[in-house]
Formats: structure tokens, sequence, C-alpha cells
């Protein structure tokens, strides 16, 4: 028997679906009737659309303006911070009324109070980490695309699938630990966000970005200490899950370390050449981007904007140039700001009305476009008709031709019938004439004759000449329906 790639496929997916039984005959029964946790494919279907936007929504926004709502931001931000600090006060409120062992731990999976309110406080936090799908979109739509990093989409896109597998099977217990601090993180990283969201003035008083990013990977070695911990005195708590998350809590504490090393400790080399500053090439563009979000995001002045080179053979003009600038020549930009914005409004403005001459030349093209192919299938259709019309016409040019020829010969078959016709009336005629003559002769034989004509013989002599005078009329009417036929015909063709 050959077995085809979908007879696998199917063997693997009827395996995994006898896998998935089998773990819900020990799952946590409190949260089966809970929002998304009677099925994981919910929590699929919100990652999976989340990725789609991830791929499609910067398309989408390419052509259009950046979206700029500081009240959402705001919003945005300060409800997060509520959420996570709600989830770390309940947390550490139900460790501690719990008497929880920092070190070991196992699931009471009991309907005790403080047990289910623990539950219920794990299942906010993996309700909260849908919600933080909108850092992504409101990056996207602000066309902060460069923020959308492998390590930003890798963190948002398996925690709701992770967290929910704890919350099915481990809600409680050791589970609460990494929680509890990463709600704690949350907090000051979204104080951050919504304070940065409130204007420049404030930004420029945020100094903690950089420690925010210690405080993470000081989690991350914390949850990873504490499982392993937990395996060391052999703790009751499932040991697939201690070491599902020291496997995850590594590759976060990696790809952080690499986020803090290119943004931190990446320091500019300085090296004096002639009262100007070289940087190496990779830092140098880490550094412009990072000025650019800044200069985006007006943390950054402008009047305190300091130029920073490479030298490049085919640069080191344009960054010489640069850094020739002085306070001057800052005040000069500062100064010529008022009047660059009214020009950009200007072009702006002109850049829009261009662009409602095009979405109307646009619209104009179309409908000429499409004018134009309806004639063109109009043309079409009439030349489908003229040869139809042509075919038909030669088929009764020709059917005419044949008709006219079988005309021409039942013309000449009447004619030649209205000869017969005449030649056997004449016939008759002589026969008639003929009939009268000999009649006349034997009645004259039979009168002045002094023979004795037995009467037996003239009668069938008689009815010998009656019969012949039969014939000859049946055969005139039999010649007289021919030529009736005829001209039937001949009137029906």
């Amino acid at each position: 028997m050959v077995v085809t790639p979908t007879d696998l496929l199917w063997d693997y997916y009827r395996q995994f679906q006898d896998f998935y039984s089998h773990c819900l005959t020990f799952a946590d029964k409190r949260v089966a009737g809970w929002m998304l946790m009677s099925s994981p494919m919910y929590t699929i279907y919100l990652c999976i659309a989340y990725l789609l936007f991830v791929a499609i929504g910067p398309q989408i926004m390419a052509k259009r303006q950046p979206l700029e709502s500081k009240v959402l931001l705001l919003v945005y931000n300060f409800s997060m911070v509520a959420l996570n600090f709600y989830i770390f006060v309940e947390l550490l409120t139900c460790a501690l009324k719990s008497n929880y062992n920092w070190i070991c731990t196992p699931v009471d999976y009991s309907d005790d109070p403080l047990a289910v309110r623990m539950a219920a406080a794990l299942w906010w936090y993996y309700v909260s980490k849908p919600i933080e799908f909108f850092d992504t979109i409101m990056f996207i739509l602000r066309k902060k695309t460069r923020q959308v990093t492998f390590l930003h989409v890798y963190h948002h896109v398996t925690m709701p699938l992770l967290w929910w597998i704890g919350i099915k099977w481990v809600a409680g217990g050791q589970a609460f630990f990494g929680a509890m601090v990463n709600s704690s993180v949350h907090v000051i990283m979204y104080m951050y966000y919504g304070l940065a969201a409130m204007g420049p003035e404030m930004q420029k008083r945020l100094w903690w970005k950089k420690h925010i990013t210690h405080y993470q990977l000081i989690q991350f070695l914390w949850g990873m200490l504490h499982c392993v911990v937990s395996l060391y005195v052999e703790c009751p708590f499932p040991k697939w899950m201690q070491y599902a998350c020291i496997c995850y809590a590594g590759s976060f504490f990696l790809l952080f370390s690499n986020f803090y090393i290119i943004n931190y400790l990446n320091k500019p080399k300085k090296v004096e050449q002639n009262g100007s500053y070289f940087l190496d090439a990779r830092i140098f563009v880490d550094k412009l981007n990072t000025l650019v979000d800044e200069l985006d995001d007006g943390r950054r002045d402008v009047s305190k904007l300091k130029v920073i080179k490479y030298p490049h053979p085919t640069l080191a003009p344009t960054f010489v140039t640069m850094a020739t600038a002085t306070k001057t020549s800052s005040d000069v930009i500062t100064n010529s700001l008022p009047s660059l914005s009214k020009l950009k409004q200007a072009h702006e403005q002109e850049l829009k009305s261009q662009s409602k001459i095009t979405n109307t030349l646009k619209l104009q093209l179309q409908d000429l476009v499409e004018q134009h192919a309806r004639t063109a299938q109009h043309h079409n259709n009439l030349t489908d008709s003229r040869r139809v019309a042509v075919k038909k016409s030669q088929g009764l040019l020709a059917q005419a031709a044949a008709l006219e020829t079988d005309n021409k010969g039942c013309q000449k078959k009447v004619e030649s019938l209205d000869r017969e016709m005449l030649e056997v009336r004449e016939e008759q005629t002589t026969w008639e004439d003929d009939y009268s003559s000999r009649m006349n002769d034997i009645r004259a034989k039979i009168t002045g004759s002094k023979r004795n004509y037995s009467p037996g013989v003239v009668e069938r002599r008689g009815e010998e000449l009656r019969e012949e005078k039969v014939r000859l009329l049946e055969r005139c009417l039999q010649i007289e329906e021919e030529i009736r036929k005829e001209e039937e015909e001949n009137q029906e063709t």
C-alpha cells in the first residue's frame, strides 16, 4: 500500500488529537469555562491576525499619513499601567495570604477562594497579552516600523500562546512568580511610554529608559534561577513547565542582551582629527536611526543637535561640511523653522491639490478605458453579427439559385406535360372521330347490307370501342393530375 503525504498528515493530526485529548484529562477543570480557555484556537486565530497585520500593515500605511493621536496613546498606556498594577497586587496578595513558598509551591487545583483568586489573577495576566498587540498596531499606524523588530514580534506573538497553556494546566503555584515580576516590569514600562506621550517637555525628564532594560534582563535571570532551584529541590510542580520556562526566559535574555549591547554598550569610538569625531559605520547607522526617532517624537531639540560624521571617502566632504556647523548655524536653522513650516504646509497643500487632480485624471482615464472597452466589445459584436448575416445571405443566395434551377426544370416538365396532353387530346379526338366514323360505317353496313350480322358481334365490337375510349379518358385524367401537382409544387417553391 502506497502511503501519500496526505495520509501522513492525517496520521499526525490524529496522533496530535489523541495527545491533546490525553492532556485534557489532567487540565485544570476550574478554568474550562472561562473566556478563551475552552479551546486554543481562539488564541491561535488572534496571533495569526496579529502576524498578518505586521506583514501587510506597513504596506497599507505606505501611502498614508502617520496616525498622530496623543489622547489615544495616553489612554492606552495608562490603562495598561492600571491593569498590570492590578495583576501585580492580586498575585502578591494571594501569594502572601496563601503562605506561598517562594522556592517551591505546587498548584492548588481545589475550589478554595484564594486558589481560585490566584487562578483568576493569572488569567487576567494571560488576557493582557493579546491586548498588548496594540503596541505593534500603534507603531505601524504611526509609521514607526523600525521599532517592529524580531524581538518585538517574537515577544508579542509567543506570550499569549504559552500563557494559554500555563492557565490551562498550571493556574497557580510556581506560575505566579514569573507573571508577578513581569507585571511589575510592565507597570514601569507603560508608565514610561505614557509619560513620553505627553510631549517633548516631559520626555526631557525621562532619563531612566535604559534601566527598564536592566530590570527586564534581571527578571529573565531571576525567572531562570527560580526554575532551576525548583528543579533542584524536586518541587512537585510540572517539570515540563519548569524546563519550558528556562528555555523561554533564556531566549529572551539572549535577545534583550543583544538589544542592550547595540543600543547602550556600543559607545562611539571617538578619534580626534582636526576637531572632528568619527564613528564606526554600524554604530553610526544605529545612532542615526535613534536620532531620527528622537526628532520625530520631539525628544531632541534641533537647536542643540550635534552632528556626527563618518569618514567614508565618498561621504567625507558631506560630513565635513556638516561638522563646520556652529551654534550660529543652529540659530539660523531654528529661526528658519517657521518659514520652513509654512513652506512645508504650502507644499503639502500643493501636493493635496495635485493629488486631487491626479485622482480626477485617473478616474477620467478609467472611464475612457472602460468606454473604449465597451466600444471594442460593441464593434466585435457587430463584426460577429455581420459575419453571421453574410453567411446567411450566401446560404439564401445558394438556395435561391437552386430554387431557380428547380423552377426551370419544373417549367420544362410542365411544358412537356402540356405537349403530351395536347397529343393525348388530339389522339382522343382522332379516336373519337374514328370511333364515330366506324360506328357510322357499321350502321350503314348493317342497314344497307344484305348480310345478316349477328347482334353479338356488333355488341362486342362496340364494347371494345367503349373500353378503348375509357382508357383514353383515364389517361387524360392522369395527365391532368400530374400537371396539377407540378403546378402546386411550382407555386410552393
